[in-house]
C-alpha cells in the first residue's frame, strides 16, 4: 500500500513540473530579469497579450499589454536585459508563426547599422519604437503584418458575385479542349523547350540586340528636337502641296501641252533637224582632219596681232610717213628720212 502511494506521489510530482513547465513554456515565463520597452503599430491585428517576443527566432521577452493610442495600437513588452538592442538599428514587427492566426513580436536590426550605433536602446523603460519614425538608415522603427482575415473579407464581394454555375461552365470547357489533344499539348511543349533552347544559345545576339537599340534609343532621344523639326517641316511642306493642288496640276498640264507642241515641231521637221544634225557631222569630221592646219593658224595669230597693234596704237587711223614711205611710229628713222 506505502509503494502504491510513493508511486502515485512520484507521478503527480513529475506530472505537475511537467505541466508548470509547459505552462511556462507557454506562458513566456521567465526567472531572469527584463525591461520594458513601448512600440506603436498602425495595425495590431492578432497580436494578444502574453505572445512572445524573439530575436532570429529565440525567445526573449514577452508581450504584456495592448490598448489603443489615438489611431494606433500600442504595445508594452518586456525582453531579457541580456539582450541589448543598438539605437537607431533595431525594428519590431508582427509576424505570425502558423497560418492559425497566432502572432508575435520580432525584433530585427541591420548588422552594419548596429555596427555603427554609438549606444544601445534605454532599458528603464522609457524606450518607445514608433510606428511614424525611421531609423536613420530608412527603415521603419515598427512594421505591422499582413491580416489574412482582412484580405478574405476584402474578397468576399468577388466571391459572391462569382456563379458556381458558370465557374462549372469555364472548368468543364477546359477540359474539353484539353481532353483528346495530349499530342498537339506535347508538340506545343516540344517546340516551346525547342525555342527556348534556340533564344538561351543566341543570348550574346540579344543582348547585343538590345544594346543597340539602346543605343538608337539614346540618339533619338537626343535627336528629338531635331526631328520634331523634320515632321513639322514635312507637314508645311504637305500643306504646301495641298493648298497648291490646283497650281501643280496646272503645271503638269502646261508641261503636257509643251510636250505634244514640241512633238509636233520636231515630228514637222523631222528632215531639216536630220539634215543640219548631218552637216554638222560633215563640219565636225572636216575640223577634225584639219586640225593641224588650224594649230598652225592659231600659233601665227600672236604676231599679226601684235603687227596690227603696233600700226593702230597711234590712234583710230592709220598714220604713212611719205618722207620714207613706211608704216612706222614717228618720227621717221629710216635714212631717207626727210629732215
Amino acid at each position: 500500500m506505502k509503494l502504491k502511494v510513493v508511486r502515485l506521489t512520484g507521478f503527480v510530482l513529475v506530472t505537475g513540473l511537467m505541466a508548470l513547465y509547459m505552462g511556462a513554456q507557454l506562458a513566456n515565463f521567465s526567472f531572469t530579469d527584463r525591461y520594458n520597452l513601448t512600440a506603436t503599430f498602425r495595425d495590431a491585428s492578432g497580436l494578444n497579450t502574453g505572445d512572445p517576443v524573439r530575436i532570429a527566432g529565440v525567445p526573449v521577452g514577452q508581450v504584456t499589454s495592448i490598448h489603443l493610442d489615438g489611431d494606433l495600437a500600442k504595445v508594452r513588452f518586456k525582453i531579457d536585459k541580456s539582450v541589448k538592442l543598438p539605437r537607431g538599428a533595431t525594428t519590431v514587427e508582427i509576424r505570425w508563426p502558423n497560418l492559425i492566426g497566432q502572432r508575435y513580436l520580432n525584433l530585427k536590426f541591420d548588422p552594419a547599422a548596429a555596427a555603427k550605433a554609438t549606444s544601445f536602446v534605454s532599458t528603464n523603460g522609457s524606450a518607445l519604437f514608433s510606428a511614424t519614425a525611421k531609423n536613420p538608415d530608412g527603415s521603419h522603427e515598427t512594421t505591422s503584418t499582413v491580416d489574412i482575415g482582412s484580405v478574405f473579407n476584402a474578397l468576399q464581394p468577388l466571391a459572391t458575385a462569382i456563379d458556381p454555375a458558370q465557374l462549372n461552365t469555364i472548368f468543364q470547357t477546359l477540359t474539353q479542349a484539353f481532353d483528346g489533344n495530349d499530342a498537339n499539348i506535347t508538340n506545343i511543349t516540344r517546340n516551346l523547350r525547342t525555342i527556348s533552347a534556340t533564344l538561351a544559345s543566341r543570348d550574346s545576339t540579344i543582348q547585343q540586340m538590345l544594346t543597340d537599340y539602346n543605343s538608337l534609343g539614346s540618339v533619338l532621344s537626343r535627336r528629338d528636337g531635331q526631328i520634331q523639326t523634320m515632321i513639322d517641316n514635312l507637314v508645311l511642306l504637305s500643306q504646301a502641296f495641298s493648298d497648291n493642288t490646283n497650281v501643280f496640276e496646272q503645271a503638269l498640264s502646261n508641261f503636257s501641252t509643251a510636250g505634244s507642241s514640241l512633238n509636233q515641231v520636231l515630228g514637222a521637221n523631222e528632215q531639216q533637224l536630220k539634215s543640219l544634225l548631218d552637216n554638222s557631222a560633215q563640219l565636225a569630221n572636216t575640223l577634225t582632219g584639219k586640225l593641224p592646219q588650224i594649230e598652225a593658224s592659231l600659233k601665227g595669230l600672236p604676231a599679226t596681232f601684235a603687227s596690227l597693234f603696233s600700226a593702230v596704237n597711234g590712234g583710230d587711223f592709220i598714220r604713212i610717213d611719205s618722207s620714207c614711205f613706211q608704216f612706222t611710229h614717228m618720227p621717221c628713222t629710216t635714212p631717207y628720212a626727210v629732215p
